[in-house]
C-alpha cells in the first residue's frame, strides 16, 4: 500500500511486490489471492517492459500452477502455453525451463484427455532434457 501510494499502481516496483504477496498468498493456501497478486503483477510487468521478457513468462508459468492446482486445466494450459511462447522466444528450443514447460503442459493436456498432445509435449521435454541435462540425468529419466 505504501509503494502504491507513493509510486502509483502501475510503477515497476508495485508489480515485484504484488509478485512477492502472491507468493506469501500462495505459502498460506489463499490461491485465488495469489492469482489476483499474480495477474497484477503480470499487468504491470507487460505495460512496462513488454510482454517478451523472463519475468513475464515466469508469472505466466506462476500462474498456470496456481490454476492447476484449483483444477482449471483449461486456464493452466493457456498461460503454460503462453510461458512457452515466450521461452521459445527468448531461450530457444534447447533450454531447461522450455522443457520443464513442455513438461508440465504435458501433465495438463493429459489430465484434459488430449492424449496426442500430451505425448507429443513430453516427447519434446524429453528430447531437450536428454540433450541439455544428459540421458542419465533423473529429470530426462522422469520424462521418459
Amino acid at each position: 500500500k505504501i509503494r502504491i501510494k507513493l509510486l502509483g499502481d502501475e510503477h515497476a516496483d508495485v508489480a515485484r511486490s504484488s509478485q512477492s504477496l502472491a507468493g506469501l498468498y500462495h505459502s498460506q493456501g489463499n490461491t485465488k489471492e495469489a492469482i489476483e497478486m499474480f495477474e497484477k503483477g503480470l499487468k504491470i510487468d507487460i505495460k512496462h517492459s513488454g510482454s517478451d521478457t523472463l519475468s513475464v513468462a515466469t508469472s505466466y508459468n506462476n500462474i498456470a500452477v496456481l490454476h492447476s492446482n484449483l483444477g482449471n486445466t483449461k486456464r493452466a494450459i493457456e498461460m503454460h502455453e503462453k510461458a512457452l511462447a515466450v521461452r521459445l522466444k527468448l531461450l530457444g528450443e534447447d533450454n531447461e525451463d522450455v522443457a520443464t514447460t513442455y513438461y508440465n503442459l504435458g501433465n495438463l493436456y493429459h489430465t484434459a484427455e488430449d492424449y496426442s498432445k500430451s505425448a507429443s509435449a513430453f516427447e519434446k521435454a524429453s528430447t531437450i532434457r536428454a540433450k541439455v541435462l544428459g540421458e542419465e540425468n533423473d529429470q530426462t529419466k522422469e520424462t521418459k
